[in-house]
């Protein structure tokens, strides 16, 4: 009986031993893929190389994906909503919608499923950050009413946080960037008066912040961005004097945050602005709004040099392009139009290989198209202009067949068909 007694409190204490060393070494493993997809895409992300975390992000989707949810603790399913929410966020910004909305699904589970054990700030944060990850997926695939549910979702939990924890300002910034969000929302469904509500709302505190926090970059890129949808408000009024002053403060905001944080991300948001400044100047003023998109040339071929693959940031490259030839064009027939139109053409054309339903491409191909016919035309080369604007009627033509049921994108081609 001694025996069989030993012998069963040793194989007992093997078989702990055994599940020790299991768990030891799968949280080590999972805290490798934290710091791999949390802190590591935070070096990656400035110098536009998250692609490197591709395989990590599927591997760690796929084993997160076959956890039993409803046997594990509350602080593991927390722990491994982070590092999906973040999965999520490193795939939206690749572009990979359908990936990320899987992480984030998946996120939203086990961090709603954390929170019913017990109301912990942590874990209310961490589940107001998934839903918002969700509803920017929502947004970029034009799922507005989805995004705006969990917008609503996100802002309810920070609104919570902030109660409980009044004097933590990440949490009172973060429910401005909700107000921020709902007003883009609202002013997509035309609701120019909600909107404006919501963005001054945001812009109250993010100013109050950024007096307190001077070389925080963050801040006065959020209240740039708030200043660029006000001038789309005010552009939307036809108040051009407003736009153009709220344009003005958002260009001014953005090189303030690259002045303090230099990263690609902050050259791109700063040339978006440029952009818009110079689209709302180049009727009355072309000269100026040609130097605004000389800088925002420079800007984006900077941060596209960083990382070349990256189809968002080339994209905005050709559509800066596009406008300055557009605006070159009404100052006269200038020489260097057709290299820049004919850069675009191809730019768009490699980038539809790799995605054809990428919109904005497509309508930055048949612009150049345009415009090179008009170049051609007012140079008195009759051939070459038919030559272009045919091609660019065929695209167009082509698109508007199979396009789905969006009736703006449908009115550009029909416009360009014509």
């Amino acid at each position: 009986a001694l025996l069989v007694t030993l012998v069963t409190t040793w194989l007992a204490v093997s078989a702990y031993r055994a599940s020790e060393e299991a768990n030891f070494r799968r949280q080590q493993a999972e805290e490798l893929v934290s710091f791999m997809v949390e802190d590591l895409s935070t070096e990656l992300r400035p110098i536009g190389k998250l692609g490197i975390l591709d395989s990590v992000s599927q591997k760690a989707l796929d084993y997160f994906s076959s956890i039993d949810v409803a046997s594990s603790p509350p602080d593991l399913l927390q722990r491994h909503g982070k590092v999906l929410a973040q999965i999520g966020t490193v795939r939206v910004e690749q572009g990979e919608y359908e990936q990320s909305l899987a992480a984030v699904a998946h996120a939203l589970e086990y961090l709603q499923r954390a929170l019913s054990s017990g109301v912990k700030s942590d874990r209310l944060h961490e589940l107001a950050n998934a839903h918002l990850g969700v509803a920017s997926v929502h947004y970029e695939m034009q799922n507005i009413e989805a995004a705006k549910r969990h917008v609503i979702a996100n802002r309810d939990l920070l609104q919570r946080l902030v109660e409980l924890a009044p004097q933590q300002h990440q949490y009172a910034q973060e429910l401005a960037s909700a107000d921020y969000n709902l007003g883009a929302i609202a002013a997509s469904e035309g609701d120019l008066d909600g909107a404006e509500q919501r963005f001054q709302s945001a812009l109250g505190v993010f100013d109050e912040l950024a007096d307190r926090n001077s070389d925080d970059a963050q801040l006065p890129s959020l209240k740039a961005e708030v200043y660029l949808w006000l001038g789309n408000i005010a552009a939307d009024r036809e108040d051009a004097e407003g736009s153009l002053q709220f344009y003005a403060q958002g260009v001014d905001e953005h090189r303030l945050s690259l002045g303090l944080d230099a990263e690609p991300n902050r050259k791109v948001a700063l040339a978006n602005a440029l952009t818009m400044l110079a689209v709302e100047e180049r009727t009355l003023r072309p000269d100026a709004a040609v130097s605004y998109l000389d800088e925002a040339e420079q800007l984006l071929g900077e941060a596209v040099a960083f990382d070349s693959d990256n189809a968002r940031w080339r994209q905005r490259l050709n559509r800066a392009m596009v406008i300055k030839s557009a605006t070159m064009l009404m100052r006269g027939c200038e020489v260097q139009i057709p290299s820049m139109l004919e850069a675009v053409e191809v730019s768009a054309a490699e980038l539809l290989k790799k995605d054809d339903g990428y919109v904005e491409t497509h309508r930055d191909r048949i612009d150049a198209g345009i415009l090179a016919a008009r170049f051609a035309y007012g140079q008195g080369d009759l051939a070459l202009a038919q030559t272009k604007a045919t091609a660019a009627k065929s695209r167009a033509y082509s698109i508007l067949k199979r396009n789905s049921s969006d009736p703006i994108s449908n009115r550009y081609y029909l416009r360009a068909v014509q």
